[in-house]
């Protein structure tokens, strides 16, 4: 049987403890404890007998997927959320700046920040490459990329 692993990347580089939008433009590393998860993870992975790994184009992904595999495919269209205006604040800025629609986005998450990728779009556009690398890898696989698209693509 096939085994496809989805991984979101391991910590980035924001302040322990505090949210942050950090969607499709905002390319961030990893900080120390986002490379210990994946030293973690790569000893975890080690023997799963991964054949490809894919990654989104972000640094934070390509830095979690290279603890996987050394060499590793980067799919662009395996990004982030591009979450247009409130991308790379802190939610705490994000509620004072923008309270009407991060109300309305609380109670509906298809409710879009000004200049942001609709979740169907971005749903859409993560669906395919998806099925792209199903249809075109072999073996076990692991795709890295972010929570908040795998989190509408699998809702």
């Amino acid at each position: 049987m096939r085994r496809i692993y989805f991984v979101r990347h391991a910590h980035p580089t924001i302040p322990i403890g505090e949210r942050w939008c950090i969607g499709g433009k905002t390319d961030i590393p990893l900080n120390q404890l986002g490379l210990m998860q994946s030293c973690v993870l790569g000893e975890y992975m080690s023997d799963k007998n991964i054949s490809e790994v894919f990654t989104s184009d972000l640094i934070r992904a390509k830095e979690t997927a290279s603890f996987i595999k050394n060499e590793y495919t980067v799919v662009e269209d395996l990004h982030e959320t591009d979450m247009g205006v409130w991308d790379g604040l802190p939610f705490t800025e994000i509620m004072t700046k923008y309270p009407e629609v991060y109300e309305a986005r609380e109670k509906d998450y298809h409710v879009a920040p000004e200049g942001s990728e609709t979740q169907e779009a971005a749903t859409a556009r993560y669906a395919a490459a998806v099925h792209k690398i199903i249809e075109e890898s072999t073996g076990d696989i692991a795709i890295v990329s972010h929570g908040g698209i795998m989190r509408t693509f699998f809702q």
